[in-house]
């Protein structure tokens, strides 16, 4: 009982002391890294006269809104998406049954074929064996016309001695004048198979060819529209369709939305349209994402006031989570104000903790935290408010991993 008692109370000090031993410790770590120097790149915080922030709302749209439609009619054989989906540009949306249009595809193949074969028949030209038979046609002509030039001129002699019929020397004279036609047709139908088919026909035939094969492209073109494509990468958000369906030429397949870009679309009164640029910047912000602040871009500027005397300017802001959805309530501040001084910082002088920015400020040689509300963004800067002063130096590289009161050392100060 002794001996269990005193194995006891040595456990206890043994974990007494390794208790004692790790809270000494603790204060000593943190002291050692508060002691560290970080060396930071810093810039000075500017003083300027700008035009006064203003927020206007607005709703986020896709910067892509597409209703695809069927370039060919048919019935639906397949479905590949559903509403929700995300696609890949270039990625089939429906099949439509492909049966018929590959037998006409056929047919009109076996036909440009039959018209190929001809046109190359008549390029080549006659057969060396037909070329032959015309020119043996001629030789037989001209033996049967020297054989009636003889017996004509034996009966004109025999006429002349008076010892012909007149019937004879008459018969001999056609049989002369039959073969010399004869001679001349078999040497021009000669001349016709040796020179082959007139440039006319070869065209007439090279056209029915070319005619041939436009039809197989076109059946070709519409087996391959068969399948529907995405026109770019987004979101199916309605499906006009289903199996079984027939769709027409032109009938709407699904609705597509492209949301890597969001763009919000501002109503801008007439009176600040002469401060607001293309390429400027302004502050986005969400009802939707409390959390989330963002930098937009002005792309488009439309010079025609809507019915309400506002000017639509459209803020493109890029969103590659896909956060930021279509029909959010957006807040976006412009600096399209009255001119007044405000202070200037680089963006990468802000550092996020949650829901509040801070600026790393360099006060003797030590990492100062200063909280300020970024405003709006003006030609690279965040315009801030807070408690800091003009020239007065802020850290713009190494501050993601500065401690309050942390000494620092200035590698680099970027010029104003």
């Amino acid at each position: 009982m002794r001996r269990c008692k005193s194995y006891g109370m040595a456990l206890w000090a043994a974990l007494f002391l390794g208790a004692l031993l790790l809270s000494w410790s603790r204060p000593a770590t943190t002291l050692a890294q508060r002691g560290r120097t970080a060396v930071v790149e810093v810039a000075a915080v500017q003083q300027q006269t700008i035009a006064q922030p203003v927020t206007f709302v607005a709703t986020v749209e896709p910067s892509h809104r597409s209703q695809v439609a069927s370039e060919i009619e048919g019935i639906v054989e397949q479905l590949y998406v559903e509403e929700g989906q995300h696609v890949t540009q270039g990625k089939p949306l429906l099949r439509l049954r492909q049966e018929r249009l590959r037998i006409t595809l056929k047919a009109l193949q076996a036909t440009a074929s039959r018209y190929r074969q001809e046109l190359k028949e008549l390029q080549n030209g006659s057969r060396p064996e037909v070329v032959e038979e015309a020119r043996a046609a001629v030789e037989e002509a001209e033996a049967e016309l020297a054989r009636a030039r003889r017996e004509r001129g034996r009966q004109l002699g025999l006429s002349a001695r008076g010892v012909t019929a007149v019937q004879s020397r008459e018969d001999a004279d056609t049989a002369f004048e039959v073969a010399q036609k004869r001679l001349l047709r078999v040497r021009k139908q000669y001349e016709v198979v040796v020179q082959g088919p007139r440039p006319e026909r070869i065209a007439q035939a090279e056209a029915q060819y070319r005619a041939a094969q436009a039809e197989v492209a076109r059946v070709k073109y519409d087996v391959d529209r068969s399948q529907v494509l995405a026109p770019f990468s987004g979101f199916v958000i309605t499906k006009h369709t289903d199996l079984g369906e027939w769709l027409g030429q032109g009938d709407p397949v699904m609705t597509l939305i492209e949301l890597s870009q969001a763009h919000i679309t501002v109503p801008i009164p007439e009176r600040y349209l002469p401060h607001v640029a293309l390429g400027s910047s302004g502050l986005v912000q969400f009802d939707a994402l409390p959390n989330m602040t963002t930098q937009g871009k002005v792309i488009r500027i439309i010079p025609q006031a809507t019915a309400s005397r506002t000017f639509p300017v459209t803020v493109e802001v890029a969103n590659p989570q896909g956060h930021i959805k279509s029909g959010f309530f957006a807040r976006v501040t412009l600096t399209v104000g009255e001119e007044q001084n405000a202070l200037l910082v680089p963006k990468d002088a802000i550092v996020t903790q949650g829901p509040r920015q801070i600026v790393y400020a360099v006060r003797d040689q030590k990492a100062t935290p200063v909280p300020v509300e970024r405003r709006t963004f003006y030609q690279g800067f965040a315009v801030v408010t807070g408690p800091l002063k003009a020239g007065e130096h802020v850290v713009i590289r190494g501050n993601e991993r500065l401690r309050p009161g942390q000494a620092v050392r200035i590698a680099h100060a970027k010029p104003r």
